[in-house]
């Protein structure tokens, strides 16, 4: 009896068992087809492509950037084309190839142009689109893509949705609407203007190491010549004595200011503005006169010209305008643009500004003689030797040899000679009272001559081989031919600042 009850409970227990590994194997099975359900592929439109393992859908095909031929855009503000020369790989504005153009925000197009990832659809069947802004007009804003393979699609991007994340679209023949994510793909860069893409550059950029590799540099006002530099070789600065990388030519016997020369020089290394306005075609017919004169570039205010690594800048550049910028125009690239004042702040500066205020600026080394002459004074310095082994004779006293201490203070004077500061613009020019003359001969036998006149109490005017315009202090010429004196004479002369 025992035994029968026993064995009911074992086939009980069985049975229990058996039921329970069925039921687990058919919700398993069930569990099993609905993870599959959701691994199913989702359901694609003619044309739509499928990004493999991660379920997400393409508007067509992508294209990889090499096999991109052409991407042509059209909105309000007109068409325009990147086209890509399939034999080098590089990409530019299709009837304007060459013309510089922003590499980032090109990059933004054609990474949305190539790779059409949407978000979902919204739209499937072909009912009225002017609710997306997807009906087709003149205004409409599309983009067509063209692979070098032939294949060629056209995209229509209509309004943004509610929560201005993303827009609808619309590749055209297909009913079918689309929304893509502004956070993954920026369609937004299809509205630019194609000037929103040319870059503002005005002159040919170089690193700012080179920017003391201009040769020439000149900037007229009013069809005046305000200053024009050139560049000087080792051999001419010796000849010069000059201490200078740059000669003034015109006006000529005046020492530029190298600091604000280099801070010229620096800013064309990447001299551009802040928008491109007009275009045209790069060694072509040059932008007309008639566009040039809107703005106020026909008959410019400013004309500028850099040559630097054999390239030739020419630009012009207009009168400040009522929005308190300039316009500029390129001659190289063909082009005009809105500039900052910021860029071009030395359109306006006083001419001494171009000028160093230290009126005697010459290498102790390259100088073979220097007579001071004054009331009282007449003595001529000859150099020789250089550096430490610099010998003086005073050629005015049959040739007296300066001892050590007498080479001291001839050094000492002529520190004070190159500290004659230019103050400011002469009110007096004439030149009826002479105080000093320094004739200074190099090596190569250049003679420069600085005469200084006394018009006032404290004021004297200054010149250079006959031109000058500034006036420097008459305390300075009245020391250095004291000094000059004491030099003669064997006497100290202090100076404590060399610098």
């Amino acid at each position: 009896m025992k035994k029968r009850n026993l064995l009911k409970r074992q086939i009980v227990m069985i049975i229990a068992a058996v039921t329970l590994i069925i039921a687990a194997a058919v919700i398993y099975g069930v569990v099993n087809k609905a993870g599959d359900k959701t691994e199913e592929p989702p359901e694609l439109l003619e044309g739509e492509s499928l990004l493999e393992g991660q379920n997400r859908i393409f508007m067509f095909e992508p294209i990889e950037k090499k096999d991109i031929l052409k991407i042509f855009v059209h909105n309000p503000s007109g068409e325009y084309a990147f086209i890509q020369n399939t034999k080098s790989g590089e990409f530019g504005i299709e009837n304007y190839f060459g013309t510089p153009y922003n590499s980032e925000l090109f990059q933004s197009l054609e990474s949305a142009a190539r790779y059409p990832m949407i978000n979902r659809r919204v739209e499937t069947e072909g009912n009225d689109y002017s609710e997306y802004g997807l009906e087709e007009t003149e205004d409409s804003v599309y983009f067509e893509i063209t692979s070098t393979h032939g294949d060629k699609y056209r995209v229509y991007i209509g309004d943004q949705i509610a929560t201005g994340n993303g827009y609808y679209c619309k590749v055209a023949g297909r009913d079918a609407v689309y929304i893509i994510d502004s956070n993954s793909i920026n369609m937004g860069i299809f509205t630019l203007t194609l000037y929103d893409f040319v870059s503002p550059i005005l002159a040919y950029p170089v690193e700012e190491a080179a920017a003391y590799n201009v040769k020439n540099f000149s900037l007229q006002k009013d069809g005046e010549i305000v200053i024009s530099l050139r560049a000087l070789s080792d051999e001419e600065r010796e000849a010069q004595a000059s201490v200078d990388l740059f000669e003034m030519i015109r006006p000529e016997n005046y020492t530029p200011n190298s600091d604000n020369i280099s801070i010229i020089l620096k800013k064309f290394c990447n001299f551009a503005g802040t928008k491109t306005l007009v275009i045209g075609q790069i060694g072509k017919e040059p932008i007309s006169d008639e566009i040039l004169a809107k703005y106020g570039l026909a008959e410019p205010k400013y004309y500028i010209y850099a040559n630097y690594d054999d390239v030739n800048n020419f630009i012009r550049v207009s009168d400040k305008n009522e929005n308190g910028t300039y316009y500029a125009y390129s001659e190289l690239f063909n082009l005009v643009a809105e500039v900052d004042p910021s860029m071009v702040d030395f359109l306006e500066w006083d001419f001494i500004k171009f000028v160093n205020d230290r009126v005697f600026q010459r290498m102790i080394n390259y100088i073979d003689t220097i007579r001071v002459q004054a009331d009282g004074v007449d003595e001529t310095f000859k150099l020789t030797g250089e550096n430490k082994e610099l010998s003086v004779e005073l050629v005015n006293h049959a040739g007296r040899k300066l001892g050590a201490d007498g080479v001291t203070n001839f050094r000492n004077l002529y520190y004070k000679m190159q500290g004659i500061t230019a103050e400011g613009y002469a009110e007096d020019t004439s030149k009826a009272d002479k105080a000093m003359t320094l004739t200074v001969t190099t090596r190569i036998g250049n003679e420069y001559v600085y005469e200084f006149y006394n018009y006032s109490s404290r004021r004297c005017f200054c010149t250079l081989n006959g031109d000058g315009e500034f006036y420097c202090l008459r305390d300075q010429i009245e020391m250095i031919i004291a000094d000059t004196q004491r030099v003669i004479n064997g006497e100290t002369v202090i100076h404590e600042d060399k610098g």
